[in-house]
């Protein structure tokens, strides 16, 4: 389900890059709550993300080498959701 959401998310995203700026889709308002079975949108935020830096490990992602990131600057969109009746409260960054 988390997979789901991710790729809808992205998708929006994609699909305005050639028009718009990071600050434009970096919005709240440009995201649609996704559609998922069972599953009820609680909240949709999103903010800039500037001069980020990590390094991920090889051994984090299988058959990856280890990766360095330096400032990087982006788009965090949190989601959070829920299962109705199932009392649970779900956070997925994107």
């Amino acid at each position: 389900m988390q997979l789901q959401l991710q790729q809808e998310v992205l998708q929006s995203l994609v699909s305005r890059l050639p028009t718009t700026s990071l600050t434009t889709l970096c919005s709240a308002l440009t995201f649609t709550p996704p559609s998922l079975f069972g599953a009820d949108t609680l909240s949709i935020n999103a903010s800039i993300v500037t001069g980020y830096s990590t390094t991920v490990l090889d051994t984090y992602w299988f058959n990856h080498p280890t990766t360095t990131i330096t400032n990087a600057t982006f788009g965090n969109v949190p989601i959070a959701y829920t299962h109705p009746g199932q009392n649970d409260y779900i956070n997925v960054n994107i």
